[in-house]
């Protein structure tokens, strides 16, 4: 059994013929009067169109493939922008939720600056591409070579990029080149051929020594790493993997992941990307390429919040319990808020974040899948979540929402405070992102089969979608999948 294989079993992961999946369990509800609620933001998407894929194959996706925040997130929202050089912003709007009209769905939104590519700093930027055998499908490394294609076209003058491959051995075939010649980039990147097995450990080094050797300082410094995952010769390690990764983040370098294929290694991208400092893409298309690598470049190559946590309490007045939607990866505990050595996930310029809660009120009926008072971590941190919920002096809100981050290379953080109000909104009061948002979440609980969703069936998630989609290809898109998840549901006797 290889290294790799050991931690699966460890993990509790599953592997299915379309790919490997980490385990993912669904946070219940916990106690107002005892919980805080501590998670790492982030604004990863290939959760979302990992799944797109399965559906659009006539399967439905396996439950470790769908993580309903990369859901949420992959769409972006109307949440007011920040102003200046502040780097978010954060809203919010309380409503019925659509799955238990007799619960309380909160939604707070966090909208990042936006930052013109043309009037960001200089990049020094490291393509580290897998050419193993794996890699030779037209949906791995030829999609991978045609997404970068427009990619490249964007470079500017001052820019500079290096190309690193591995397979059984690892090679630089092109060393730091300035961005003006765009020729020799796209030449090389379309001339790289896939064989050989997957050595990625030590790629992943040199691919940092590259940039530290070519650093820009106050500059952008990336590696944008391309691969399936199957890291099979030499380290394969995932916490040996981690640990570096996080380590050479340290001197300033970012990395994006862009996970390709149908047998895509999801678990241990996943992880890398939670634990190391980075972001996490899934290509299933050239489409979804461009979108990455063009439409949202800013997002992709732009930190501008760092190591960004989010710490939530709500009102024991007025909240009788609480649940956390998604996010079920990234919990923290409650005393790693304010500790700043605790890593978190990195969001880019002009993205959104969204955060949702499911929330029971003093006076209703408790619901039968109420926990007992843990914190939401789960690790016995109870004293200092009662420290903290004891020093509030609540007046009238319903939740207090703090964030900490860093500035981009800073190494202490900044505190950022919201109050959240409950208003009384219906369902049909609410602003339409909130109900995309809501509905996005229903049908990622819908396809997990989780045991907190009641109301909602695929006819009616399509139906709340369809209402809020306007004219967005990418909301249109949703409501297209969700009747066919309907379909193959259906099909195999479920609702």
């Amino acid at each position: 059994m290889s290294a790799g294989d050991l931690w699966r079993v460890k993990n509790g992961d599953s592997e299915t013929p379309s790919g490997r999946y980490g385990k993912v369990e669904e946070g219940g509800y916990k106690s107002a009067a005892a919980n805080v609620s501590t998670f790492s933001l982030g604004v990863d998407t290939a959760s979302y169109s990992n799944v797109r894929r399965y559906l659009n194959s006539g399967t439905l996706p396996p439950a470790g493939a769908v993580r309903i925040e990369e859901m949420v997130n992959y769409f972006s929202y109307d949440y007011p922008a920040p102003k200046g050089n502040e780097p978010f912003l954060v809203s919010s709007e309380v409503a019925e939720c659509p799955w238990d009209l007799e619960q309380r769905l909160v939604r707070i939104g966090v909208r990042t600056r936006d930052v013109d590519r043309s009037a960001a700093p200089p990049a020094n930027l490291v393509f580290l591409v897998d050419v193993s055998g794996s890699m030779a499908p037209a949906n791995r490394l030829p999609l991978v070579q045609q997404g970068f294609r427009p990619f490249i076209d964007q470079l500017r003058d001052e820019d500079r990029v290096s190309i690193v491959i591995y397979a059984g051995e690892t090679g630089i075939v092109l060393e730091s080149t300035p961005g003006d010649n765009r020729t020799l980039i796209r030449d090389t990147m379309d001339g790289l051929v896939a064989r050989g097995s997957t050595r990625g450990y030590e790629a992943i080094q040199t691919s940092y020594r590259i940039a530290r050797e070519n650093h820009i300082e106050g500059g952008i410094n990336r590696i944008i790493l391309a691969t399936d995952g199957d890291f099979n010769v030499g380290t394969t390690s995932i916490d040996e993997l981690t640990e570096m990764i996080a380590h050479e983040a340290e001197s300033g370098v970012s990395m994006t992941i862009l996970g390709v294929g149908t047998n895509i290694n999801d678990a241990l991208m996943e992880r890398v990307s939670r634990q190391g400092n980075a972001t996490y893409h899934y290509l299933d298309t050239v489409e979804e390429a461009r979108r990455v690598l063009v439409e949202q470049i800013s997002g992709t190559l732009i930190t501008v919040a760092e190591d960004f946590k989010a710490q939530v309490v709500f009102n024991p007045e007025l909240v009788n319990s609480w649940r956390l939607v998604g996010y079920d990866t990234r919990q923290l505990a409650a005393e790693d808020f304010d500790d700043d050595s605790v890593k978190a996930g990195d969001i880019g310029a002009g993205l959104s974040s969204t955060i949702l809660y499911q929330v029971v009120l003093r006076g209703t009926e408790p619901v039968s899948a109420m926990e007992s008072d843990l914190n939401v971590s789960g690790e016995g941190t109870e004293g200092e979540s009662e420290v903290i919920l004891t020093q509030l002096d609540w007046g009238g809100e319903l939740a207090r929402v703090q964030f900490r981050y860093k500035n981009p290379g800073d190494d202490l953080s900044n505190l950022v405070e919201f109050n959240v109000r409950d208003e009384g909104k219906s369902l049909l009061q609410a602003d339409d992102d909130f109900v995309f948002a809501a509905a996005v979440a229903g049908f990622g609980m819908l396809l997990r089969g989780s045991e907190y969703i009641r109301l909602l069936d695929y006819e009616t998630v399509a139906g709340l979608a369809e209402s809020t989609a306007g004219t967005d290809p990418y909301r249109q898109e949703l409501v297209g999948l969700v009747q066919r998840a309907g379909e193959l549901t259906a099909a195999r006797g479920g609702q």
